[in-house]
C-alpha cells in the first residue's frame, strides 16, 4: 500500500512538472530576471548556475575543492542506478523512513531531517531558479526558453547529485527525492504567475550566488555557492534578510 502511494505521488509530480514546463498562449511575466547589468543579476546566467549549484557541496565541511578529486564516473553510476530503480532503493532504505526523512517534516533531528534541503534547495530554490532561467533565456531571445531552462536546471541538479555522491556506492534515496519529486514540483509551482509573484514581490526571494573562480595552481574551485535570500520588512518598515538555503 505504501509503495503504491509513493509510486503514484512520484509519477504525478513528474507528470505535472513536465506538463507545466510546456508553452502557454500567454508569455509569463518576469519576476526574477530583468536584464540588469548590476547586482546579482549581472552574474546570473546558466553557466554560473551549473557551477555554483553543481559544486554547492564544496561550501560545506572540509570538502576537497579540487575538481579532479571528484569521482564523476562512480557518482553518476550510483545516482543513475538509484533514480532508474527508485522502488528498489526505497524498499531497501525503508518506505516509512523515506517518507519520514525525505518527504514529510516530522522531526527536526539533524540526522532525520533531510527533507529540509529538499524543500529549500529543490522545491523553492530550484523552482525559482527554473523560473529565472526561463526569464534569462527569454530576455536573450533564445527559442523555446522553457526547454533551455529545463536542460540547464537538469544539468545543474545532475552535477550536484554526482558531486555529492562522489565515491559512494549503494542505496541512496536522496537523488530520488530530489530529482523525481521535488525538482518537478518546483518547476510546476514556479510556472504559476501567482506563486512567482508572491515569492518575488511579497517575500522578495532572490538568488544571491557567489562569483566562482578556479585556482589554476591547485586546480580548485573557490568562492562558489548558490544561495537564496528572502527579505521581509520588519515592524519598523526596514527590510530584514533571511538566507533560506545554500546549495
Amino acid at each position: 500500500m505504501m509503495t503504491a502511494w509513493i509510486r503514484s505521488g512520484m509519477l504525478a509530480a513528474g507528470l505535472i512538472g513536465f506538463i507545466s514546463s510546456g508553452s502557454t498562449a500567454q508569455e509569463p511575466s518576469a519576476y526574477f530576471y530583468h536584464g540588469y547589468d548590476y547586482g546579482s543579476e549581472a552574474m546570473f546566467n546558466p553557466l554560473s548556475i551549473v557551477i555554483n549549484g553543481g559544486y554547492g557541496i564544496f561550501q560545506l565541511g572540509q570538502r576537497d575543492r579540487r575538481l579532479a578529486a571528484v569521482d564523476y564516473r562512480t557518482g553518476w553510476r550510483d545516482v543513475w542506478d538509484n533514480i532508474s530503480h527508485p522502488w528498489r532503493s526505497i524498499r531497501a532504505y525503508g518506505e516509512e523512513n523515506f517518507i519520514r526523512t525525505e518527504i514529510l517534516p516530522t522531526t527536526m533531528a539533524p540526522r532525520s531531517s533531510q527533507y529540509l534541503p529538499n524543500y529549500q534547495n529543490h522545491l523553492i530554490g530550484g523552482g525559482m531558479t527554473y523560473r529565472a532561467l526561463v526569464e534569462w533565456f527569454r530576455w536573450h531571445e533564445f527559442p523555446k526558453p522553457k526547454l533551455w531552462a529545463l536542460l540547464s536546471l537538469t544539468a545543474y541538479h545532475t552535477l550536484n547529485e554526482i558531486v555529492e555522491n562522489n565515491l559512494y556506492r549503494g542505496v541512496n534515496v536522496d537523488p530520488i527525492a530530489d530529482m523525481l519529486i521535488f525538482n518537478p514540483l518546483g518547476v510546476m509551482l514556479f510556472s504559476s504567475d501567482r506563486l512567482a509573484r508572491f515569492f518575488s514581490e511579497t517575500l522578495h526571494l532572490r538568488n544571491g550566488s557567489f562569483f566562482p573562480t578556479i585556482n589554476p595552481a591547485l586546480g580548485t574551485l573557490e568562492n562558489n555557492g548558490q544561495n537564496f535570500a528572502i527579505k521581509i520588512r520588519l515592524g519598523d518598515g526596514r527590510p530584514g534578510t533571511c538566507f533560506i538555503s545554500s546549495a
